[in-house]
């Protein structure tokens, strides 16, 4: 008995877009996973992450023929993009703009993802040891579905009792199903 995995969200398919909708032919924004432990240097950066979740509601079953049932488990997440650098504020204004464009929209779509609110930006610059460093987050909440397909056994032999009281007598047999 197998699960497999029809859809599933993948935060990097998101940080994908997110790269795409900033960049420009002057400017390239890198984004990443927060805490990924990799080096950057120079130019703005933006690191996305889950924030938390909740499933609103008990998963959904499928049928999808004798042998396979399908399970759809709908989440709510917040997703927390944080800016790094210069124009950092600027950048998470135009990606909040981004996700409320019909393209935006519509690439959302396709990797199974709708966003149902964005937060405004805050500016959350400050002194770090180099010197003044801009940044600013802002969280977006976005639903989206994971599906998967499970094999389901079939029964191929069913035992029965029947149980009289008059006369008491109990005669048992099995049915055997056939394929």
């Amino acid at each position: 008995m197998g699960i497999t995995t029809v859809s599933r969200f993948e935060l990097t398919n998101l940080q994908t877009l997110i790269s795409q909708a900033l960049s420009t032919s002057e400017q390239t924004v890198l984004v990443k996973a927060r805490n990924s432990g990799e080096a950057v240097t120079g130019a703005p950066f933006i690191t996305v992450n889950m924030l938390e979740g909740y499933e609103p509601g008990l998963p959904q079953r499928r049928q999808v023929d004798d042998f396979t049932e399908e399970i759809t488990e709908h989440r709510v997440v917040v997703i927390r993009i944080q800016g790094y650098g210069s124009g950092a504020f600027t950048i998470l204004q135009r990606l909040r703009a981004w996700f409320g464009s019909s393209p935006g929209m519509q690439l959302l779509k396709q990797i199974g993802v709708s966003s149902p609110s964005i937060d405004f930006p805050k500016d959350i610059s400050a002194a770090v040891s180099t010197g003044f460093e801009e940044r600013a987050l802002m969280n977006a909440t976005i639903s989206y579905a994971d599906v998967y397909r499970i094999e389901q056994e079939t029964i191929a032999e069913v035992p029965f009792s029947v149980i009289t009281d008059d006369p008491p007598s109990q005669t048992d047999f099995t049915v055997i199903i056939s394929e």
